[in-house]
């Protein structure tokens, strides 16, 4: 039995078919992914760009990454690689590349030349992105918990030292993969001028005082001032049930297994628990 690997071209169909039916009208196009699709954005974006760019260079076409930033990090304990949920990410992707004969940047082919797989991972593709694209990132994602083997298949009440560390750990270089990633503007463009003089003081004092109104509405919080899963209730509660019992046993031991000073967690709670 033979098998074809066909999305990234099953892509490049649907969007010109999109074309034919409109889409050459837009201003922006925004292309977004969940998951493994978040990942399915990173390395198709720049093709689907150039797909859109030939019909009209002038359509703002973005991605947006949602969940689907992994990393080809060492696992907490080797597993068989049996299927999706056993093998680690690079064990996983190793295999699955061998028979996928992926479509994969060049640029990136070029830098991992004999390891192209690595380019499934944000953090080793993204400098050879053109496009903008925006990360929505869980610094303790679950299907990245789940592949690293941190949880026994039947967890205990209690989780150890080592697989504490192991997760402040991951979460850490999840933040620090995600700090050569440019945070583009998401302030709508304005509109061209009507001639080729160049804009008035008024007209950029104006566009200052839209932008600082946008930007008032916007809420930012700091990567750092979370370090521990579920201490930012700004972020949607797990679904998972393991991280059910990371939240009730967290307050409990982590500030001793850590050396966290245990008057910083006073008055802390985890959300969502």
């Amino acid at each position: 039995m033979e098998f074809s690997f066909m999305g990234s071209r099953i892509l490049d169909e649907v969007f010109m078919e999109l074309l034919k039916k409109g889409l050459k009208q837009a201003k922006t196009v925004l292309v977004a992914g969940t998951s493994a699709g978040g990942t399915g954005v990173l390395i198709n974006i720049d093709r689907i760009a150039d797909i859109i760019h030939a019909s009209d260079a002038s359509i703002d076409v973005r991605g947006l990454v949602d969940a689907g930033w992994f990393l080809d990090n060492e696992p907490f304990r080797a597993k068989h690689c049996r299927d999706a949920f056993t093998c680690s990410p690079m064990a996983g992707i190793q295999k699955g590349a061998q028979v996928w004969v992926p479509r994969l940047p060049e640029a990136c082919i070029a830098i991992y030349p004999n390891e192209i797989w690595r380019c499934f991972f944000g953090h080793r593709v993204v400098s050879s992105i053109k496009s903008s694209i925006y990360v929505i990132q869980n610094l303790y994602d679950a299907a990245q918990i789940k592949v690293n083997n941190v949880f026994d298949e039947r967890p205990r009440s209690d989780l150890s030292s080592e697989q504490w560390r192991y997760l402040l750990s991951l979460g850490e270089e999840v933040k620090q993969s995600l700090q050569n990633v440019t945070l583009e503007s998401l302030l709508p463009k304005t509109d061209p001028p009507l001639s080729d003089a160049p804009p008035s003081s008024q007209d950029k004092e104006a566009k200052k005082r839209y932008s600082r109104s946008v930007m008032k509405r916007c809420q930012r919080r700091l990567l750092d001032e979370c370090p521990w899963p579920h201490c930012n209730c700004s972020c949607a509660k797990s679904r998972w049930e393991t991280m059910t019992e990371v939240n009730s046993y967290f307050l409990k031991t982590l500030a001793a297994v850590m050396g966290i000073d245990p008057s910083k967690m006073a008055n802390s709670r985890l959300c969502g628990s």
